[in-house]
């Protein structure tokens, strides 16, 4: 989820602009619109899904964000209620639930350099999820207070925590999947904080017209329209990877789709040479690698070269992920400071209920007859769109098993016939049947064992 919206996010500069105008294709919630305990104040980012807000709570006298699912390439705004186009009711349905199930996910996963999440709902046929404000600058703008190449040090202090709150979001089978400089933000006491989780926008570009691949750079190349590649934590590490070569370098890494065109990388270790350790730009060209097998395969195990490996002091710990179960031992952390009252008041969960229109002022003109409020229904469980899709995978490989081990089972029994000199045609038919019953057992398992295998290694996410 983001401080900003999904996708090409608006500068904060925006942030003033008032939200009943028009944003860039989108039809924004006025100001004054009530979302529950949350009242809209002004459109802080817009992006290709969706709209995010700035909003303050009605009793505690804070600022939330508040982010709205609204692909605007496929679905419009009718009063206080989204309205997808009919021939992209599936594309928008696929997404909607997406959005919701990965803003769930994330809201259990809790740590310092991740957005929290404090409330969900559906309702007017679209999602909104609220989120903790947080202050600061996004990392292409710290880049360019440090002249665009960051220091070591520098690096190393926002990367730790980075690291850390990756491989617990890891842990809950929760990515990224979309990250770049509008996705770190460096808040005014230099700590980083990871937002716009977006799994969601991956898959819905995969089912609208094609963009620009080399718009991506950050972007894996499993992550690519038309690839199969199996996704997982090494698919963050690459885009990590990839912030990292911008840090250092100076420019952004040629694109996935360039270099499995032929274009060739320039790597961190010849850019940036004797301006930072060489395990850290060896680390960085190893997360760039385009085969995810080569990649590292966890953060944890990433962060051994790229901080470790040289006595880096910013060390992350991944112990509640279970990264790296003696780095407690090695490096213990320090016991958590009380929360005061105002903390925990603000740190509790907001409740978000169908839109409501702002109070109408003596000059304002009436409401508009469609500004209808659909019955809201917070929290609808995910649904299982993607079981019949899984089943469909999960029978062709036991299909596919099931032929190949009847057909072994066959050729081993006639095999056995002719490696018995005394033994006729008529001696392998017996064997036949058993030895191709046991087969395609063999086989349809093995088919079930690979349709499982390959269900967790994309992270359980149908693209």
């Amino acid at each position: 989820m983001s401080q900003e919206s999904s996708g090409e996010a608006s500068r904060p500069a925006v942030a003033g602009r008032a939200a009943g105008g028009k944003v860039r294709g989108f039809t924004p919630l006025a100001t004054g619109t009530r979302l529950g305990e949350l009242v809209v104040q002004s459109v802080l980012g817009a992006g290709e899904f969706g709209i995010t807000y700035i909003t303050e709570h009605e009793k505690r006298s804070k600022r939330y964000v508040l982010k709205e699912y609204f692909p605007r390439m496929i679905a419009r705004r009718e009063g206080y209620a989204l309205r997808p186009f009919p021939t992209q009711l599936a594309a928008y349905k696929w997404g909607l639930e997406r959005f919701l199930s990965e803003a769930r996910g994330l809201q259990q996963v809790k740590h310092a350099a991740l957005v929290e999440i404090l409330g969900i709902t559906q309702t007017g046929g679209t999602g909104y999820v609220g989120m903790a404000y947080e202050a600061g600058r996004d990392y292409s703008i710290w880049l360019h207070e440090h002249k665009r190449i960051a220091p070591q040090e520098e690096l190393d202090k926002i990367l730790a925590p980075l690291l850390e709150g990756l491989a617990l979001a890891h842990a809950a089978k929760v990515y990224h999947f979309d990250m770049d400089p509008d996705c770190i933000l460096i808040r005014d006491n230099g700590t980083p904080v990871l937002v716009d989780f977006g799994v969601f926008r991956v898959g819905m570009r995969r089912r609208l017209p094609a963009g620009d691949p080399k718009a991506r750079p950050y972007s894996a190349p499993e992550l690519q329209v038309g690839t199969e590649g199996p996704v997982g934590p090494w698919t963050d590490v690459y885009s990590l990877a990839g912030l990292l070569y911008l840090s250092v370098t100076g420019k952004p890494p040629m694109s996935a789709f360039e270099r499995s065109g032929g274009g060739v990388l320039p790597s961190a270790a010849t850019s940036a040479q004797g301006k930072y350790r060489s395990d850290f730009l060896a680390a960085i060209d190893a997360g760039l690698r385009l085969n995810p097998a080569q990649r590292p395969r966890t953060v944890g195990d990433w962060s051994k070269v790229l901080l470790r490996a040289n006595g880096s002091r910013w060390l992350p710990r991944f112990s509640r992920a279970q990264e790296n179960p003696d780095a407690t031992a090695a490096n213990p952390a320090p016991p958590a400071a009380a929360p005061t009252a105002r903390e925990r008041e603000e740190q509790q969960p907001i409740s978000l209920g169908a839109p409501t229109p702002p109070p109408v002022q003596p000059s304002a003109d009436p409401a508009p007859a469609s500004a209808t409020v659909e019955n809201p229904a917070q929290d609808t469980p995910k649904t299982a769109s993607a079981q019949p899709v899984r089943a469909v995978r999960t029978a062709i490989a036991a299909l596919f098993g099931l032929i190949i081990g009847g057909t072994a089972g066959t050729f081993a029994s006639y095999l056995f016939a002719l490696l018995r000199q005394d033994c006729t045609a008529n001696c392998a038919a017996p064997l036949i049947l058993p030895l191709a019953c046991l087969g395609a057992l063999i086989g349809a398992c093995e088919g079930l064992r690979y349709a499982k295998r390959t269900e967790v290694s994309q992270g359980d996410y149908d693209f």
